[in-house]
């Protein structure tokens, strides 16, 4: 079946595209005398040579060349390739700077990720974020085939583990979200925790991880009648087991 996001590639790729032009800039930097500089990413995450689209190595460069106490990184960006973008994320991960992602149109595919490790992600009104799994376009024996299917299950387990990372919850919860390609709009986004608000807005106060935290918060309290508070501190031992044994179960882990 023909996703949404698959059929918007699908028209892109119908279209076409001009030849690059090597004047053209995937990004701009602009630097401020308040010590922030805002990087823009709006093309197709890796160089194509009739696509275009930004490569690592440039992205890398050029934020490397940034020193700056704090980075906003804007993204408008259908994705790309998957091994470009880790190496991007790594760099903002790895960037002395305090960063800030807004998403200020669409972060589809790797580009829903690759801005998520940032200090604080910031939806803009009406955007949107899309995920699913990694595919890719092969020709060969069966034999290569499986490589490739073992290849992209990898690549989806480490993506699932990004928004996991980000969100809480199992890895294997978004592996499946994945799987069946899931769009977020701008609160929605917020709602299950790959973003921290949107802009403009309050910060939600029911977000997972605040929700999470609550209620174990609630459970592990201090109580004026000693009884409740063994009653409450069993209840918290009980919910650390389960947890335990939830993970385990999924990642088929030996107790």
């Amino acid at each position: 079946m023909l996703t949404p996001y698959r059929a918007l590639i699908e028209l892109r790729n119908q279209r076409g595209a001009p030849p690059p032009d090597p004047l053209r800039r995937w990004y701009r930097i602009e630097n401020h005398a308040s010590g922030k500089s805002e990087l823009f990413l709006y093309d197709v995450i890796g160089a194509d040579p009739f696509f275009g689209g930004v490569s690592a190595s440039e992205f890398v460069a050029e934020l490397r060349q940034i020193d700056a106490a704090k980075i906003i990184l804007h993204i408008n960006s259908i994705g790309g390739d998957v091994f470009e973008a880790k190496a991007m994320r790594t760099a903002l991960r790895d960037h002395p700077a305090r960063i800030e992602t807004r998403i200020d149109g669409i972060a589809a595919s790797a580009a829903s990720w690759v801005g998520l490790v940032a200090d604080k992600v910031v939806m803009a009104p009406q955007s949107n974020m899309v995920i699913h799994d990694p595919y890719d376009g092969v020709i060969g024996a069966a034999a290569d085939l499986r490589k490739v299917a073992d290849v992209l299950d990898m690549q989806g387990n480490d993506v699932a583990a990004m928004y996991a990372q980000k969100a809480g919850g199992a890895a294997a919860d978004w592996r499946a979200l994945m799987v069946g390609e899931k769009w977020f709009s701008d609160r929605q986004a917020v709602d299950a925790g790959l973003a921290d608000v949107v802009a403009g807005q309050a910060a939600p106060q029911n977000s997972i991880k605040r929700v999470i935290e609550e209620t174990y918060a609630s459970m592990v309290q201090p109580r004026d009648d000693e009884r409740k508070g063994e009653e409450a501190e069993n209840l918290a031992r009980a919910w650390l087991r389960h947890q335990a044994s939830e993970l385990r179960r999924r990642h088929g882990i030996a107790a």
